[in-house]
């Protein structure tokens, strides 16, 4: 996949509607988003998020079907544990280099 095909998974719907759901992904020490929005499946935890093209920055929304944690082991900033059935949505910040989970 190209860099502009990744951007291009990334975009609001528009135009000719592209999907911005990608497929199901397993919690695991590191996850490889490839669309704005996945849903992620177990309990594993997870440390590092792939950064899907150079110069990436904005929101990506994972829906957990499982109660997953984070760690600020790896490039997330904040350690938290996802609720089945709920959206965490995580903003990249290029400077730091790191994901911050959007949570109350």
């Amino acid at each position: 996949m190209s860099e502009y095909d990744s951007f291009e998974n990334f975009r609001e719907p528009g135009g000719l509607q592209k999907s911005v759901w990608g497929l199901t992904l397993a919690s695991a020490a590191t996850i490889a988003p490839t669309h704005k929005c996945h849903i992620v499946s177990g309990t594993a935890e997870i440390a590092t998020i792939t950064v899907p093209w150079t110069g990436v920055q904005g929101v990506i929304y994972l829906v957990a079907s499982g109660a997953w944690t984070t760690a600020t082991s790896g490039n997330i900033a904040k350690a938290i544990t996802a609720v089945a059935n709920a959206v965490v949505p995580m903003v990249y910040n290029p400077v730091t280099a790191k994901w911050y989970p959007i949570v109350p």
